[in-house]
């Protein structure tokens, strides 16, 4: 076997067994940016949020928590030159006058080696996201509750 290729290889797996290392302890954090697991976390919603609101998005970020296997997202999807979305020209667009804006909170689970979605409301107008504890046994301290 190449030497370079078996050293290749150690590395990759010290990765991935660093990052499964933080990603399954079990205290809380909050990616900052710049970190490379905030940019994975947003990515993982970018594309549902985009076919939403039918258009190429940043996000302005309330929250993003990471506990364990779980990851919890409360964010504002913007236009690329970050203004406001109009909800008018979303998939929301009849169910406009029963929203309260295009605030997305996702919850993640890290399983097989990256996040998935499992579960999101964008623009409840109550809390939405507290059933969460009981229907998938999360923390609250997730949440920020």
């Amino acid at each position: 076997m190449n030497r370079r290729l078996f050293f290749q290889g150690l590395l990759g797996g010290c990765a991935m067994g660093v990052l499964s290392t933080v990603v399954m302890a079990g205290s809380l954090f909050s990616p900052k940016r710049g970190d490379p697991l905030r940019k994975e976390l947003l990515d993982t919603i970018r594309a549902r949020v985009e076919s939403d609101v039918r258009q190429k998005v940043k996000f302005v970020v309330s929250t993003i928590n990471v506990m364990g296997e779980w990851a919890y997202l409360a964010v504002d999807p913007v236009s690329m030159s970050g203004k406001a979305i109009d909800i008018r020209k979303t998939k929301y667009a009849d169910d406009a006058d029963m929203m309260d804006g295009l605030t997305t909170y996702s919850l993640l689970r890290y399983k097989n080696g990256r996040w998935n979605e499992i579960s999101f409301f964008t623009g409840p107008t109550d809390v939405s996201q507290l059933a969460w504890i009981d229907d998938y046994g999360i923390s609250k301290k997730l949440m920020g509750f």
